[in-house]
This record gives C-alpha cells, structure tokens and sequence, in this order.
C-alpha cells in the first residue's frame, strides 16, 4: 500500500488543499450530548490523593491506580492504599503493568522500579542506578513491560531503551540504542512489538519487533510537525490497526497506511482505549472525547469532562467507563447505554409532570409552570403566565398535526409558537389529556366529565358526558369504543351508551390509569394494584408481581414499534414481550436503578426513534431498548484475609490451634456497577449442611471444633450472574494437648483400667453379697429345719402315737381314725410348706387348726380355740412367711394352758391396717412367770421349748435377706390384783 507520505508529496497545493479539506471533513458534529450517570471518588472516598495519573485492571478483576500519594487498589467497596511505608520506593508513581505472572510493577517519579506480589511490595535491586540515572540524563520514564522471562522493558523521552535482565542487578542494566533515529518506545503488546516514536526532523511512526527489526514506518510528513517532548501513546485495535497519538494529533495506521488523522492544536492526548462498540475513547488535558474509528474528526464528547485534566482511561470488564483527572479524582460511568437530563443540563425543574416527543423533539411539563424543549444538544425553557391559577402544574400536550403544540394546565390551555412563544387558546376549560377521535374532533376527560372539543381544543358545550366519578384518563380503540379509567374501574362507551364494565367482571373494578391498543387489537391496561391488565375480545389476562413485573403499583405504558409493551411503575420499568396469541405468553424483564435508570420511579414513558425516554421525579433518563443487555460479567470472589482471635491472616489454608477457633472470614466479589448489591452464598463445610445467602462481606464462626474445614463462597451480581469458581478457604483446627490421640488412648486405657477395678469390685461385693445371701438362705432353712424338727420333736410323736394306741385299746376306733386322719394331714403340711419362703394366708391357718385340734384331742379337749379373720382380709392372696405363727401357739398350749386348772382358752385373730398384717396369739394361761418356775421345777429333758428362740433367728434372717421389718410384741396379761391371767403375742408381718 502507499503511504500519505507519496500523496503529500505530489505538490504543496494539493497538500495545502487536502489538509483544509481534512479540517472540514473533520470537524466534531452536533449530536445529543452524552449526559451519562457519573460516580466520583476523591480523598473524602478513601484515595490517597486526587491527583490520579494512571489506571489498570488487574487479571484478577481489582482495579489499580496510580497517584502521586502512592497506589490504591479498588475493590468495588474500599480502597486500599500503599505508600513508601508499605514498600514503595517512591510516593509518587505515573505508571504500572501486570506481567504474565500476575505481578504489578510500578514506575515511579524518581525512575525506581517495584512489584506487588502476594500481599507485599519488592524493589529490583538496581534501583539505585536507575535514580542516578535520571539525574544525569533527566530522561522520563513513560512505559514499562515485563516479558514471560522476567526481563525488564522500559521506554522513555530518549533515543534509547533500557533493558534489564533478571536478577535485575546493576550490572544486568543494558541502554539499546533505538535505531533510525527514533526517541522512545511506548509499548510492547502481546506479540512482543515495540512501537517506537521519531522525534525533532522528522516525523516517522516505525514498528520494531522484539529483536529491533523494523516491521513498520509511516512517514507522517507535513501534518503538524512533532515537537520534541510530545509523547507517543498506542492502542492496536481489534481488526490489527493502530491508533497512535503523538501530542495533538491522533493518527490511525495499518501497514504503512494512514487511515485516518485528527490535527487538534488544542489538545494534548494522554490515553486512548476501544469501548465494545468499536469506537475509540480519547482523554486528553481537556475532557473526554468518543471518536468514529473510521473518522477520528467525527466524535462527541462528555460534557462531564470538559475542562478537566484526565491522565488515564480503562474499560473494566462490565463496561464501565474509568476515568483519572489530575486535581478531581476517580470518575466511573457505570451505564454508558443511556443517558440523562436534569436541573444540572438546564431542565427548569427534576419533576416531570408531562412529557410528549415530535419529531425528534422532546417537551417536558412541570409542577412550576414551565415548559421544557429538548432539541438537539440544546434546551430551550418556557415559563407560562398561570398566576391567575392556583394550580401550577401542566398536565399534558396536543400535537394535532404537523406543525401546532399546545400544551394544557388544570384550567387552561396554551398554544406555543414556532419561535416558543405562547399565547392563551382556552381558558377555563383546562384537559387531563387529548384523546383524538374523528371528524377532527378530541376529547379530554376531567375531573368527572369528558369533553368533545374541535381540532384546536375549543370547548363544544353542547357536547360532554358526565360519568359520575374521578377520571383518570381516556383512550379511543379502531372501534372507536371509547375507554375510560375511572376511579371505580373501566366505563366503556359505544354508541352514546355508558357501561361499567367492572360489575361483569371485578378484575375490571380495579383503578386502571393508563390504556393502549396493539396491532392484534389487544387493550392493554396499567392499574393501581392489579398490575397490568390484557383485554383480548371477551378474554381477560393479568401480569402480577409473581409473574415477573416489576410492581404492581403501575402508572403508565408505550407499546413500541416492535410491539414490544413498556410498563412504568414505582419500582422500575418493566419490558413485556409476547411469545405466543394462542395460548397468550410472554416474557417480563425488569429495569432499574442497578441497570442506569436516574430513579425506579417512572412517570412517563415516550418514544424517539429507537430511544425510549423516562420521565422521573428527579430528570429524564434517555435509554436505546436495543442496548439494555445483563450484566453477564460474573463477579470473581476472593477471601481477602481472615481475622482471628485479633489477628489477621492472608492465606488459602490455616493451621489453628483448640483455642483460635473464633474467627472472622473476609471476601469480596468484585463488580463495580452496582457493588453495594452483589449478594453471596457461603458454607462451611464440615460445620454448615446449607448455603448462607448474604450481602453482608464477612462471615464469622465460633467455636469450632477440632477438625478440618472447607469455607466456599460465591458472588452474584445484580442479574443473576454467580461467580464461576468460588473461593476457598481450608481451616485445620488442632486438637489441645488432651484431645490428641496419644492422650486419648492414655485416657482410654485408664478408664477401661478404671471400669475393670469398678466392675471387679462391683461383681466382688456382688459375689460377697451373693455368698451372704447364700448363708442366709442356709441359715434360715437350717432354722426352718429345727423348726420342723421342733415342732415335729419325737416327744409328740410319741405321745401322738400313744394316743392312738390309748383309741385303739379302749375300744374306740373312731376316735383313733380322726386323730390318725389329722395327724397325716399335719405331717404332710408340715412336710408341703417347709420349702417355700411363704405360704397363702388360708394355708397356715388350716395348718394351724390340724395343730390345735391333735392338741385337743391328747390333752381331752382341756382348752379351746377360737381363729379370726379380718373383714378386709383376703386370706387366699395374702401371703407371710411358712411355719411362722405355729411355735407361739404351741407355747400358750404347753406352757400356760397345761399348768392351768379347768378349761383353757386360745384367741387366734389376724387384723390388716396399711399393708401391715397383725396376728394376735392370746391365752388364759398361767403366765410367762408362773411357766418359768414350773420349768425350774421339772425336769430341764422332759421338754425343751425352742420354738420361740428358732422363731426370733427366722424373723432376724427373713428381715436380713428381703430388707423387711418383722416384728414381734410379747404382753403380760394381769388382772386388777396384778396376779397372771394370760399371756398376748403379736407378730407384725408386712405385706405386699
């Protein structure tokens, strides 16, 4: 390809001629100004300083920025800043890069070098030659590069470059001579070129390769000659051209080929990027600039700029515009997709009242009184003379052709002038809104009635139609059915008939405000509470809050012409899309504040063009439907450090000790649209079984356990877009010194040690008790023996069998049968019950009557007997202990009743009184004393009683072996003289 250098060339007339052609091809046009939502961070933010020269977003996603009070980086929340206390060599630093192993280096004023790696700040140990460098040869350091191989590139305002090689020494220092003249190198992009400048005599923009071979020159001739000390700045574009900037020009080559040029004498530019759309961003010592890349003259600028010094653009990731000043700080334009007017552009007030658009002309009402005219870049105000009205505010305008515009109060209406000078068209008769019908005729509803009115808006006063209730608004469908919002719901009327449509169906009872027709010939409707309203012929369909609307509380609607339904509401603008008639679908996306509205309030909604405009109590807001798109960025979440018991720790894994298990994690997801709203969902596995939802960037956990931990965290961003990989933390909590496993087997051993001496002297006391209980259980069947022995004593056996004997030689063998039948069944009780512990009561007392009735019979019936039962005792389930009672009768018989003169008498009873049986033995014998002298007297063999001393062992025993309380009262039973007359036992028998 030629280069310009040939055509400039050709002759001094053509090249005086294409030069003033170029200015007038060039010059910026007139379009709508770029009013955008401007966010800006100073000192009062957290930077170290509003003088800000350069800006990088790292391969992370956190934003750096150079200042001349060291550098910040931005995480979307805070910023953090570093400065010679932190490591910096020097406070004031122009610039950075980030190499391919994710350090960022810094050049500061004095020319030393530094990296930020980890969470520290190093320094090249040559950074004292390179000072005294600068010293001598006062060269400016405007570029750094650092390869994969770790060596150092740097190009400055001379005609050398320096090259440093690691370990970065003094002696790994080389300065390269730039070849054909050249004065600096600016940059070296992916593929490794240099792009150098050529200064003083001559004006060549040449391309070396890493190797210093030149792949390109471009001659740039007469334009403008550079003067030494412009500086060279690049940007390689998408399709491989370049945009070079050498002081005040801007120059777009490919090959050896300028493309296209800008000769601005005003402006010196300072950093160029390309925005998604193609087009190329220039700042310069005077603002912001949006350059055609095709034509760098044509371009726009940002009025939010204008005379201020801007060092550095960025593009971030989500499309947010970056923009450094020296003196204003940080600039950011989150949402370069729409733009905004309000009082600050010259709007006479923020609340909008009406608004209306024709021909690419916007006009705005306001609660003061006032109109405003946006045309262009330019905004023309008009104050009406409503002074005769206590009511201020303009209500709507009336646009019946091409060329008239009125615009109406509460109480009149006002016709505006080409030149925007108003004169009054009807007073009186103010208009809520026009409603064009036929015959040229409109309508306007007010407060209770709606008026017919001509084509200028005269009032017909032969024509209106009272309809009873406030009146919202009116709408006339190609039926000419004319449809009227009033407060009680829908009022329909068709051929001078006046219907309420809301008592055949209550969803039409609701206060609908707004209505439109679509080309299927559908009625829209906006309510106050029921959302949106679809009227398809007989078919009703609602779109709510659950459906996906923004609110229900709508105001107004414009169906756009892609069909496309637009609903204004309290909460933001929603965007309904039909899918399908048959069955009615549809889509709903919301718009907000988070996607660049100025408020979610949405008064109006009009249409220009492609644009939609947003009428709002604080501006308008200008959006293109064609560029609303998600932020599909998803924010990259970090742990930025852990604090713990105090102390703050910045690693991916902890070793803890048992008592650091009170921790805070820190973490941030980085999106810088709307970075107060990202939301995250975190758990700690181990510890947490569900996600944690939260906007909050801290999660805290205390007393953990010793063990091992997973923290995972992600981050969303206002449209849904969650984090691709979440960060990650790794806790490995130590067990004290008596939770570790040496420990716990000790402890475990001695416990098992302790439960076996426990056990062994559990089952040795058992065994004792065992054993005791063993010598009690022979103990008492010993005595339970002697007892049987006792009472069954040879003596009464023989003189048992002698009794029989005397029946049987008397000749009276019906007596010796009865005493020998009783004395069997004796033995057999006794024999029977010797074995069981216990016995029925009814038993001992059966055994106890065979007792006494043998007794009788040998001793020729000298005593009686008599045996009582209790009313409340039940002898067949009350049980006491075998042979028990028996001893204490026997001892009456032999003992008071045989040494008795005339007839003996024995009193058996048995009482029960709370669970306590008392059996009462009583005699009308001699006495306990009189007994003991007759015994002293006899022959101590002729009889031994022992039945009560066997008795008293098998009461202490049976008491011993079941923990019971068998007890025993003996009674002396005197008459009023104090002589004997019997004796009373009582034994006291528990029961169950």
């Amino acid at each position: 390809m030629l280069s310009l250098y040939r055509y400039i060339n050709t002759g001094a007339a053509f090249v005086k001629s294409f030069h003033f052609l170029l200015v007038l091809l060039f010059l910026p046009l007139s379009v709508y100004p770029q009013f955008y939502q401007v966010r800006n961070f100073n000192v009062e933010s957290g930077l170290p300083s509003s003088d800000v020269y350069n800006i990088l977003q790292d391969s992370k996603g956190y934003i750096w920025l150079a200042t001349d009070m060291g550098v910040s980086r931005y995480n979307g929340v805070e910023f953090q800043n570093f400065s010679s206390e932190n490591g910096l060599p020097d406070n004031t630093i122009f610039g950075f890069c980030e190499d391919a192993k994710a350090r960022i280096w810094f050049i500061s004023f004095s020319g030393k070098l530094s990296y930020f790696s980890g969470d520290s700040i190093y320094t090249v140990p040559c950074n004292q030659s390179l000072e005294k460098t600068i010293r001598k040869t006062n060269w400016l350091t405007v570029s750094i590069y650092v390869d994969r191989f770790d060596t150092i590139w740097i190009g400055n305002a001379s005609k050398n470059m320096l090259k440093i090689a690691p370990p970065w020494r003094e002696k790994d220092v080389a300065w390269i001579r730039i070849p054909y003249r050249g004065e600096y190198i600016c940059l070296l992009d992916k593929k490794n070129l240099i792009f150098g400048g050529h200064l003083a005599d001559s004006n060549f923009v040449t391309v070396y390769s890493r190797s210093l071979k030149r792949m390109q020159q471009v001659n740039l001739g007469a334009f403008d000659p550079l003067r030494s000390g412009s500086k060279f700045y690049s940007l390689t574009l998408k399709d491989g051209s370049l945009i070079a900037s050498l002081g005040h020009n801007l120059v777009r080559l490919k090959g050896d080929s300028v493309i296209s040029i800008l000769l601005d004498q005003k402006e010196r530019f300072v950093s160029l990027l390309e925005d998604k759309d193609g087009r190329i961003v220039s700042a310069s010592y005077d603002g912001v600039r949006i350059h055609d890349p095709n034509h760098l003259a044509n371009y726009e600028t940002i009025p939010d700029f204008s005379n201020k010094i801007c060092t550095g653009l960025l593009l971030d990731r989500e499309g947010s515009l970056w923009v450094t000043t020296e003196g204003q700080g940080l600039y950011c334009i989150p949402f370069r997709d729409g733009r905004y007017y309000n009082t600050d552009h010259g709007l006479t007030q923020s609340k909008i009242s009406c608004m209306a658009e024709k021909k690419g002309i916007i006009f705005t009402g306001h609660l003061n009184g006032s109109v405003s005219v946006l045309n262009g870049d330019k905004i023309k105000n008009i104050s009406l003379d409503l002074k005769q009205s206590v009511i201020m505010s303009l209500t709507c305008f009336f646009m019946p052709n091409a060329t008239d515009i009125y615009v109406s109060s509460q109480l009149s209406i006002y016709k505006l002038a080409k030149d925007w000078s108003y004169s009054l068209a009807t007073q009186n008769h103010g208009a809520r809104k026009f409603v064009p019908v036929n015959d040229g005729l409109v309508i306007t509803p007010t407060n209770r009635y709606i008026l017919w009115r001509d084509s200028q808006g005269q009032f017909l006063p032969k024509k209106s139609l009272s309809c009873g209730q406030y009146i919202d608004n009116a709408f006339m469908d190609r039926d000419s059915t004319l449809w009227i919002c009033g407060m009680s719901g829908l009022l329909k009327y068709k051929n001078d008939s006046l219907e309420s449509m809301g008592e055949k169906n209550p969803l039409l009872a609701a206060r609908i405000v707004d209505l439109a027709e679509d080309r299927a010939g559908r009625l829209w409707m906006t309510s106050r509470g029921q959302g949106v309203i679809i009227k398809d012929g007989a078919m009703l369909y609602t779109i709510h809050e659950s459906d996906g609307l923004a609110s229900n509380m709508c105001r107004n609607l414009f169906i756009d012409s892609n069909q496309v339904v637009w609903v204004g509401s309290n909460r933001g603008l929603s965007k309904i899309i039909t899918t399908s008639l048959r069955p009615f679908t549809y889509s709903v996306s919301i718009y907000t504040k988070q996607d660049g509205l100025l408020s979610n309030d949405v008064n109006y909604i009009v249409g220009r063009g492609r644009e939609l405009l947003l009428a709002h109590n604080n501006g308008i807001s200008i959006l293109n439907p064609d560029l609303l798109k998600k932020n599909s960025a998803a924010p990259p979440v970090y742990i930025t450090h852990t604090d713990m018991n105090g102390k703050i720790y910045r690693k991916d894994s902890l070793y803890l000790g048992y008592d650091e298990n009170y921790l805070k994690v820190n973490y941030i997801g980085l999106s810088f649209k709307n970075p107060g709203t990202v939301e995250y969902k975190y758990k700690m596995e181990g510890l947490d079984t569900a996600w944690v939802y939260t906007h909050y960037t801290s999660a805290q956990f205390q007393t953990l356990n010793p063990g091992t931990y997973r923290f995972v965290v992600y981050a969303k961003n206002t449209d849904g877009y969650w984090s691709p990989r979440p960060a990650t933390l790794y806790l490995f909590i130590l067990p004290a010194w008596w939770q570790t496993w040496i420990v716990k087997l000790l402890a475990t051993g001695l416990l098992i040690g302790t439960v076996y001496i426990v056990v062994k002297i559990r089952w040795d006391i058992k065994k004792k008790r065992e054993y005791e209980k063993a010598v009690l259980k022979y103990k008492i069947t010993t005595s339970e023996l002697k007892a049987l022995r006792a009472q069954m004593n040879p003596h009464f056996i023989f003189n048992a069998i002698n009794s029989i004997q005397h029946f049987i030689t008397s000749n009276n063998p019906v007596a010796s049968q009865k005493f020998l039948s009783k004395f069997a069944k004796l033995i057999r009780y006794v024999v029977d019950n010797s074995k069981p512990v216990s016995i029925p009561l009814s038993k001992e007392v059966e055994a106890l009557q065979l007792f006494m009735d043998l007794e009788r019979l040998r001793f020729a019936e000298r005593f009686e007997y008599r045996i009582t039962l209790g009313d409340n005792i039940d002898a067949t389930f009350i049980e006491i202990p075998s042979m028990l009672i028996q001893p204490y009768i026997e001892n009456s018989i032999w003992h008071g009743i045989m040494h008795k003169e005339g007839v003996g008498k024995i009193d058996i009873s048995f009482e029960l009184n709370d669970q306590l049986l008392k059996c009462t033995v009583e005699d009308n014998g001699i006495g306990r004393k009189r007994s003991q002298e007759y015994k002293l007297k006899q022959d101590p063999q002729s009889h031994k009683s022992v039945g009560m001393s066997l008795t008293r062992e098998r009461l202490e025993i049976i008491n011993q072996l079941n923990k019971s309380q068998l007890s025993i009262v003996v009674t002396d039973l005197m008459d009023e003289e104090g002589n004997a007359i019997g004796t009373r036992v009582e034994l006291f028998i528990p029961v169950s």
